[in-house]
């Protein structure tokens, strides 16, 4: 009793008047009798139970005052706070007594009001760091403090103001708050700094890659260009794959091994796409090559069978032998396609060499037989312009009798009459025809 307070004694009161009542009735009884030592027994019983009460109470209030002194020192970082052993204790100890339970509430108020200070406290020391070192580097904050008063436990009609609202009026906090929501912006600048250090790779991303290969065929880019822009992808690779996994903004460290396997998947997926395209360009130019050279050795090995026939074997003889440099370029770009591919491949696919020795094979035999056929073109040529001579000296032959009939003859004059003159050259002709 003598450990209880003024204010505690009025909340135990009522116990205390009755074992007092009690303890009075006992000294007036006789001690002798029966009935007095059982009541006196009775009596001591109630004594022990209301001290054992008192003790209860006062080391139950010792530990909410412990409870209070945890949450005063407890920072909102990376802490969940949770107060049902602080609610059920109260609650069985105390729900009788609601002065009691208004003035634990207001000392929970004061103590959640120093837990808010001293996390803001905290946190802003992460936000800034040292003066050395600068700030240390942490990713999850949490902050919560959806607590209801704990008046409104016992008296849910009691006019209280939250918790959350009372600290939000707290002059410290509001500042520390600013000086927060200060380093917060600072670090979204830094943030944005560090994320422009990856901005020249934005075309990585970001270009369509189909319209883009659909356009760079369509410029026919020769193996040079293959080979600078595949080395390209190649070097930003190992730009990609040199940059660190982890680095330190401000007070985030931020975790880049995501963001650099995309973009390595990126650059391989531009390299296949590229290799790919110059794999089938190449495989056409072959194709074209080879059908070009069978083709046309099969249009000079077919032998001419008149002399229009002759005419136009050497005019296409002509036509080939002007295209045969244009193929030879073909052929350059062929084999440049072929050392590219094998330069930033490593390797050759079996098929595109089977056609690529296919197309040479062809090709060697297409200029053997055109070289070949050059004598024999040039042989018949001059046997038909050899041959046409003898035909159209044979013709002047026949034909000047005629002429020199027709000039000697007096009939011709110019007192000829439109009608006359056109029987005579109808007759003319006729004769000319039958020469």
């Amino acid at each position: 009793m003598a450990s209880l307070s003024d204010s505690e004694r009025v909340l135990f009161r009522d116990l205390i008047r009755g074992q007092d009542r009690e303890l009075s009735v006992c000294w007036r009884m006789s001690w002798a009798s029966e009935a007095a030592s059982a009541r006196v027994l009775v009596s001591t019983e109630q004594l022990q139970e209301l001290q054992s009460f008192i003790d209860d109470y006062k080391t139950h209030n010792v530990r909410i005052v412990r409870l209070c002194e945890r949450i005063c020192a407890t920072a909102l970082v990376h802490v969940e706070m949770k107060l049902y052993e602080l609610h059920h204790l109260v609650a069985q100890t105390m729900f009788h007594f609601m002065q009691y339970v208004e003035k634990i509430d207001t000392v929970l108020l004061e103590a959640f009001r120093l837990c808010v200070k001293n996390s803001m406290q905290k946190i802003l020391s992460y936000l800034r760091g040292d003066l050395i070192k600068g700030p240390k580097p942490f990713v999850v904050l949490y902050l919560t403090l959806i607590i209801p008063r704990l008046a409104t436990k016992f008296n849910p009609a009691a006019k209280v103001e939250p918790y959350a609202a009372r600290i939000a009026r707290d002059k410290e906090s509001t500042r520390l708050q600013v000086q927060v929501e200060r380093e917060i912006q600072k670090l979204v600048s830094e943030v944005d700094i560090h994320v422009q250090k990856w901005a020249p790779l934005e075309d990585i991303w970001s270009v369509d890659k189909d319209i883009f290969m659909k356009n760079y065929e369509k410029s026919n880019p020769c193996a040079d260009t293959y080979e600078t822009d595949i080395n390209r992808h190649n070097s930003l690779m190992e730009t990609i794959d040199s940059a660190p996994d982890r680095g330190q903004v401000y007070f985030l460290l931020i975790d880049s091994v995501l963001l650099k396997r995309g973009l390595t998947e990126h650059c391989a997926d531009w390299k296949s796409r590229l290799l790919e395209l110059l794999f089938q360009t190449t495989s056409a130019a072959i194709t074209r090559t080879h059908d070009y050279a069978t083709r046309n050795t099969a249009r000079i090995t077919t032998k001419p069978r008149s002399a229009t026939e002759i005419l136009d074997s050497i005019k296409t003889h002509k036509q080939l032998m002007s295209e045969l440099e244009v193929m030879k370029l073909r052929f350059v770009t062929i084999e440049s396609n072929v050392k590219v591919y094998l330069k930033v491949a490593k390797s050759i696919p079996g098929a595109l060499l089977e056609q690529k020795g296919a197309m040479e094979e062809a090709w060697r035999d297409y200029e053997r037989i055109l070289g070949e056929i050059n004598a024999v073109l040039n042989d018949s040529a001059q046997q038909t312009s050899k041959l046409l001579f003898e035909r159209g000296r044979a013709r002047e032959k026949d034909t000047r009798p005629y002429l020199e009939n027709v000039l000697s003859d007096p009939t011709f004059t110019d007192q000829w009459n439109v009608e006359d003159a056109s029987k005579e050259f109808y007759y003319i002709w006729c004769k000319e025809e039958d020469i």
